[in-house]
C-alpha cells in the first residue's frame, strides 16, 4: 500500500506541475470596451508559420466561440461573416507556434501564442490589440498541444469578458 500511495503522490505532483500558465500582454487598450458591440465574429484564425499544426487555425475559434455563447456575453457569437456591420466586434488572430521534434512533445512544455486584433467591423479600425500565450507544461503527459489550445481559448476570452465589464 505504501507503493501505491507514492504513486498516487507523485501522479498528484505530476498533474499539478504540468498544468500550464497563463500569460496576456496588452500592446493596445480599447477606450471604451466592448460593450457597445451586440455581436462577436470569429473568423479561423491565420498561422505565421506553415510548420504549426493547422487545426489550431480553428479549434482555437471554435473553443472561444463556444465559450463566449455560454458566458451569454453577446447577443450572437459567429464563426462565418455576418452580413451587418454595425455593433460587430471582430476578433482576428494569427498564431504563431514553434515545433519540436515529436520526442520533445512527449515531456516538454508545448506553447502556442495568439496576436489578436479587436476590430470594429463597421469602419475596420482596431480597437484593441493583445498576444495571448497557452502552454501545457508536461509535453503529452499533460494534454499536450491540446491543452495549451484550451488555455489559449481560455485567456482569450478572459480579455474579452475583462474588456466588456469596463
Amino acid at each position: 500500500t505504501s507503493l501505491f500511495c507514492g504513486l498516487m503522490i507523485a501522479g498528484i505532483i505530476l498533474f499539478t506541475a504540468s498544468c500550464g500558465s497563463q500569460r496576456t500582454f496588452q500592446t493596445k487598450s480599447s477606450p471604451t470596451g466592448f460593450r457597445k458591440y451586440i455581436i462577436v465574429e470569429i473568423p479561423d484564425f491565420k498561422m505565421s508559420s506553415s510548420s504549426a499544426p493547422t487545426d489550431a487555425t480553428w479549434k482555437i475559434p471554435n473553443e472561444i466561440a463556444e465559450r463566449l455563447k455560454k458566458e451569454d456575453i453577446f447577443t450572437g457569437v459567429s464563426r462565418s461573416p455576418v452580413s451587418i456591420n454595425d455593433g460587430v466586434l471582430v476578433v482576428d488572430g494569427t498564431l504563431d507556434f514553434t515545433p519540436a521534434p515529436w520526442y520533445e512533445r512527449i515531456v516538454a512544455t508545448q506553447r502556442i501564442i495568439a496576436h489578436v486584433r479587436f476590430i470594429n467591423k463597421s469602419d475596420n479600425s482596431i480597437i484593441a490589440e493583445a498576444t495571448f500565450e497557452g502552454t501545457s507544461k508536461g509535453g503529452i503527459v499533460s494534454g499536450g498541444l491540446y491543452f495549451a489550445y484550451m488555455r489559449l481559448a481560455d485567456e482569450i476570452v478572459d480579455y474579452i469578458k475583462l474588456n466588456y465589464s469596463s
